[in-house]
């Protein structure tokens, strides 16, 4: 065989591969597709906010924080401590990631001025919340151990951050 009648044979079974790979691949997706949720759906599962601000947005972030805080408490009364424990510890880490997230986008809109003394401010806090306590308004003694009381009080003060930082930074958070 000679070689360009070669190298056309092998274009040739290029192209039927790329082509039968492509019909595949269509066929699979479309397949799929009818199993995904629509946009309708999803908005109806997840009651997607349409947000015309940041602000928007990370006060929709923290509500769907406390639905799934919501969702942890559920039935409470019949936990081990090493159960209650577990969801003091998830409570906490929801709160943080979402005060997190609330300061990433702050940190966005400071200059570097602003942003050092921002910065600073938060570790001030953070020290502050490990060191206080338990907050005695948050918890009543009874109901859990201390340590437990301890984690609680500590993702109720990380909440109350959240949102008073996304109160106090609204207006640069607000604008487009």
């Amino acid at each position: 065989m000679k070689r360009s009648n070669f190298l056309k044979l092998i274009i040739l079974i290029v192209l039927i591969t790329g082509s039968l790979s492509t019909f595949i691949i269509n066929n699979y997706i479309n397949a799929r597709s009818s199993e995904l949720p629509t946009q309708d759906s999803a908005e109806d599962d997840f009651n997607i906010v349409k947000a015309d601000s940041e602000y928007d947005v990370l006060y929709a972030s923290l509500a769907y924080t406390e639905k799934l805080i919501d969702e942890l408490n559920g039935n409470n009364n019949y936990l081990t401590e090493e159960n209650q424990r577990e969801i003091a510890y998830k409570k906490l880490k929801y709160w943080e990631d979402s005060l997190e997230e609330v300061n990433e986008f702050i940190k966005l809109k400071l200059n570097k001025t602003a942003l050092v003394n921002f910065e600073k401010r938060e570790k001030e806090w953070v020290k502050y919340r490990d060191t206080v306590g338990i907050n005695p308004d948050v918890l009543r003694e009874g109901e859990y151990s201390e340590e437990v009381r301890g984690i609680l009080s500590k993702a109720e003060q990380t909440k109350d951050r959240a949102y008073s930082l996304l109160e106090e930074y609204k207006d640069i958070l607000s604008a487009r």
